[in-house]
């Protein structure tokens, strides 16, 4: 700035602004350090020049303000177009504020340092002013014990403190929050103990009855892991499980008992509550899982079970394992080593209830990640679970799906691939896999891609198509029209899902009228309706062969005149 605005000597400096300062990048440097004060940042940063409260155009100006009459018409005024009604409004009001209403009252101020509070305590000495309670304390203002001991006077008064014993039931947070958390933070290393101890050194501090304590009192190392060899009230870990005691008075949990599964409960705010902030925070990460742990190392703990867990707990893939072994061995009773197949049977739900509901989140909501992440040594095959992941049938390639057919073979006892002419939807949805096939565009399309090689007989094939697409009508067309024939025939007479083998092909129906050797098709609508190879095989073996429209309301009469 020496250079850009030709400082040639101390004596030039009068003529800078706190304005010009500010614009050639200063603001962080005079605002935070010196108050917005020019001259204090000049008289600490050139101390050997002789600094004068102003410069010699201004010193007249300052006499004038040196006057309390004159200082008082100022701020009568600026309190006047303010419409301030007492003193105690004036705290809010800011340095740039007044400068809005008087441009004068910047000379008022520069004599005072820009000190607003000594200003006001100049023009109206028969107040008593507060100056924590302004925006800016004067630079320097904390230095005297005498100004913090005045505010932890007032600061008792407002917290319902009336003797010394009560300050170790208030929090450092409470003094923050009266507006001077400077004072605490950088003259105490935000110890209020120490604060007091410094201001109050008559009275006998015991340091173990302050609800938040000092790091000493703890006797903790950054990064403490296991405990010290001595267990004694007086040692840090000591003083840690006092916390951890107060807390199971809180829950009516008795202490002697402890360790117990009751510790996996405690959350941060227990802990903090109980006079444990600074411990919990700076040695254990605010984990009360690590503390506790610490604590009492002896015990067997489930990590999982703690109502909050170490940042990053869930993503060690150690953890996870560990925890679905357990899972495996002491919910779902199996082992997860030699019956791992067993976890087919799981699902997400299951898995969630268990305490993993997060693990399982974290892969999607699927098992079928979870495992394959978890165990990447088992071959699992996807369709096996209970739940299958999103889209898995759409993308399944041709391998996984020539392994599921051949699965579906041997729970069908299928032998040789002709042996699938022989199936019927109905046993498909016996085996659960109707909808499989459905979703891979039917049993030929998914034969033919998983056996490319293979010769199909397309007629041999083609009831497939048929009753395929009748297992996709709603069921409640279904119950629709199964209401009407059973008002007509009775429940004797109809069998639902009906298969009978036409010509060596099985061919599956909605229903049989068994006395009328009625089979009976429903379509989704009257253009569906079409003859088929399952109408001509029916008709050629003495079936009367019916396709109804299941979205069409139907009476009795109309029915029956039908079928008839």
């Amino acid at each position: 700035m020496e250079d850009k605005l030709d400082i040639r000597s101390p004596e030039d400096w009068y003529r800078v602004t706190t304005r010009q300062i500010v614009q050639e990048g200063g603001s962080a440097l005079i605002g935070n350090y010196y108050n917005w004060s020019r001259l204090n940042a000049l008289k600490a940063i050139y101390p050997e020049h002789p600094w004068k409260n102003d410069s010699p155009d201004v010193h007249k100006a300052s006499k004038f303000w040196q006057s309390p009459h004159n200082l008082r018409v100022l701020f009568d005024d600026v309190a006047k177009q303010l419409n301030l009604q007492s003193k105690e409004e004036w705290y809010p009001i800011t340095r740039a504020k007044v400068l809005e209403i008087r441009s004068d009252a910047k000379s008022a101020l520069r004599y005072y340092s820009g000190s607003m509070s000594d200003a006001l305590q100049a023009a109206y000495p028969e107040h008593e002013w507060l100056p924590w309670r302004f925006s800016r304390t004067r630079a320097g203002y904390w230095d005297s014990q005498d100004a913090q001991k005045r505010f932890f006077e007032w600061a008792a008064s407002q917290l319902g403190v009336s003797s010394l014993d009560d300050w170790y039931s208030i929090s450092g947070v409470q003094i923050d929050n009266l507006g001077v958390k400077y004072l605490v933070e950088h003259y105490y290393h935000h110890s209020l103990p120490k604060a007091l101890a410094k201001l109050y050194p008559e009275h006998k501090w015991d340091e173990s009855k302050f609800l938040f304590r000092t790091k000493e009192f703890w006797k903790l190392s950054k990064q403490v892991t296991t405990p010290p060899a001595d267990s004694t009230p007086e040692s840090g870990m000591g003083n840690l499980r006092e916390v951890i005691d107060r807390v199971c008075q809180t829950k009516g949990i008795d202490p002697s008992l402890l360790p117990s599964d009751e510790l996996y409960n405690f959350t941060s705010q227990d802990i903090i509550a109980a006079g444990g902030s600074s411990p919990l925070r700076r040695n254990f990460d605010s984990s009360p899982a690590k503390l506790l742990k610490t604590l009492f190392p002896q015990h067997q703990w489930l990590d999982w079970k703690f109502a909050t867990l170490p940042r990053g707990w869930w993503a060690d893939l150690s953890n996870q394992r560990l925890f679905l072994d357990w899972v495996a061995q002491n919910v779902f009773k199996f082992d997860p080593l030699q019956s791992w197949t067993a976890w087919y049977d799981i699902s997400a739900r299951q898995i969630s209830s268990a305490g993993g509901s997060r693990l399982i989140t974290l892969h999607g909501g699927s098992p079928v990640q979870l495992l394959r992440t978890v165990y990447p040594e088992h071959h699992w095959k996807a369709w096996r679970f209970k739940q299958v992941p999103s889209g898995f049938w759409d993308k399944i390639d041709d391998t996984s799906l020539r392994q599921y057919l051949d699965e579906i073979s041997q729970e069908l006892g299928l032998l040789d691939l002709n042996a699938w002419y022989r199936v019927s939807w109905a046993q498909l949805q016996q085996a659960g896999a109707a909808h499989v096939f459905l979703r891979l565009g039917g049993v030929r399309a998914a034969l033919k891609r998983a056996y490319p090689n293979e010769v199909w007989d397309e007629e041999r094939l083609s009831q497939f198509a048929t009753s395929g697409a009748a297992l996709k009508i709603k069921a409640a067309s279904r119950r629709k029209i199964y209401d009407v024939l059973l008002r007509i025939y009775g429940d004797a007479s109809i069998t639902e899902d009906f298969t009978v083998e036409l010509d060596g092909i099985p061919y599956t129906f909605h229903f049989y009228l068994e006395r009328s050797k009625i089979l009976i098709d429903l379509v989704g609508s009257s253009s569906g309706a079409q003859r088929n190879p399952a109408s001509f095989a029916a008709t050629a073996n003495g079936y009367k062969y019916i396709q109804i429209t299941s979205k069409r309301s139907y009476t009795d009469d109309r029915l029956k005149e039908m079928l008839t």
